[in-house]
């Protein structure tokens, strides 16, 4: 659910890599700027890993797509609080 108190949510990687590969870390942070102050639960970051590919293949004046997608994981964690109501300040916090 959105929130009017939120100002800015933002997730950014270390790396500024447009792909990962098995083993690979993928480490960041959160930036939350509040505009009031703001009670919730828990801030939790899901994250998903899937690759999509897709080609056109030509025979005179026919054209056949190929396609596919594949999902490799789907992952979350809380990054901040634990089921227990917290009330955040207005203010800007850094979660890493």
């Amino acid at each position: 659910m959105a929130s009017t108190s939120i100002d800015t949510f933002e997730v950014q990687l270390e790396e500024l890599k447009r792909v990962f590969y098995p083993g690979d870390s993928v480490c960041g942070r959160v930036i939350l700027k509040l505009r009031e102050d703001l009670k919730i639960k828990e801030m939790r970051l899901e994250c998903r890993g899937e690759a999509y590919v897709n080609w056109p293949e030509y025979s005179g004046s026919h054209t056949r797509y190929h396609y596919n997608k594949e999902r490799y994981f789907n992952a979350m964690a809380v990054v901040f609080g634990g089921g227990k109501e917290i009330e955040i300040s207005q203010c800007s916090e850094v979660f890493t």
